[in-house]
């Protein structure tokens, strides 16, 4: 189930990449995708809340999701607060708004300070960014052409940490982040019967491809 933080939020919305990110997409007015009810008004207190429920809202209404109201709307506190959201006219109009497409995706772009790097696929041309990779201790660790100052390991996979690849921009995207290496991983990266497979807790899982 969706919860109200931006990581699931995300993970949500790029689930439906898959059912629109088509020639003919599987989300269309009287069959919406749906990636959940609306976590407006359930966010955690914080300076980043009012930015965090309002890019939520706008991600919603551009996708074209049902708007499914989540919180309590008999707590007037949080009605006051999110009411200038959910009643945006600018929002609501590009949500019901069918111009042959439901809004997708196209193309992720890292914060401009974002240190955060991700598995690409790509040419074989053997630029730096694909030359480097190797284990150690179990861990699978990546290039580093730019000389971060920490090593970059790619740990146990989740369902999705990155955006996923999209056929406007197919080559840039793999789905998985690089995170920085731990000293003794509770998982291990080795070659086992031709597959890339890392054991971990509950059994081992393998890398694959899917077009």
């Amino acid at each position: 189930d969706i919860n109200p933080n931006i990581g699931d939020i995300l993970n949500e919305a790029y689930g439906t990449v898959d059912f629109v990110d088509l020639k003919q997409t599987r989300s269309f007015p009287g069959c919406w995708a749906y990636p959940d009810m609306s976590e407006v008004g359930n966010f955690q207190e914080s300076p980043s809340q009012l930015d965090q429920e309002r890019m939520h809202w706008g991600l919603w209404c551009i996708v074209s999701s049902p708007l499914i109201l989540g919180f309590d709307m008999r707590s007037d506190t949080k009605m006051e607060r999110v009411w200038p959201i959910i009643t945006n006219t600018e929002a609501l109009t590009v949500s019901e708004t069918w111009a042959g497409h439901p809004g997708t995706l196209i193309r992720s772009y890292p914060a401009s300070n974002s240190l955060t790097m991700q598995v690409i696929q790509g040419a074989c041309d053997g630029n730096p960014t694909t030359r480097g990779w190797r284990f150690d201790s179990g861990r699978l660790i990546a290039p580093n052409p730019s000389g971060q100052p920490s090593l970059q390991c790619l740990n146990v996979p989740h369902e999705v940490d990155a955006p996923p690849p999209t056929t406007y921009y197919s080559d840039g995207q793999a789905g998985l982040l690089l995170s920085n290496c731990t000293e003794k991983p509770n998982f291990k990266w080795e070659i086992v019967g031709m597959q890339l497979q890392f054991s971990q807790q509950g059994g081992p899982g393998c890398l694959g491809a899917i077009p």
